[in-house]
């Protein structure tokens, strides 16, 4: 966000924006929209989930957490079938590595780890 101030972003709100991360890139390519509002009248825009996406990885969460945050969440993987890609058991809640991962993120964010991001829950002008 160059700097500046996002809205205060919990895990499943930045679970939201990255699941449909691919929707709000057909929108920006169709119709040349980068900005969303949300319901309480912050602005995010597409630059900036670009740049959380690109944070889901290592040395900020794991390699298995960044692995099943983009084929859970950004691909839209079934769980059972992320398991098997990773070759782990179909039964294995591997959406806990996301949820672990998102939160990393969000405490990154927090702490001001991540320059371009800061939660307005913190603080944020």
């Amino acid at each position: 966000m160059d700097g500046g101030s996002g809205p205060c972003l919990t895990v499943p709100f930045l679970r939201e924006l990255l699941r449909n991360l691919n929707s709000f890139r057909a929108l920006y390519e169709n119709e040349g929209v980068d900005t969303i509002s949300g319901p309480d009248g912050s602005e995010m825009s597409l630059w900036d989930i670009e740049y959380l996406r690109e944070q889901c990885s290592p040395p900020n969460v794991s390699v298995r957490q960044a692995d099943v945050i983009e084929l859970c969440i950004v691909q839209g993987y079934r769980e059972r079938e992320v398991a098997r890609i990773l070759g782990v058991g179909s039964n294995t809640p591997v959406a806990i590595y996301a949820t672990k991962g998102l939160t990393r993120i969000i405490k990154l964010i927090d702490d001001g780890e991540l320059p371009r991001y800061r939660n307005l829950s913190i603080g944020g002008s």
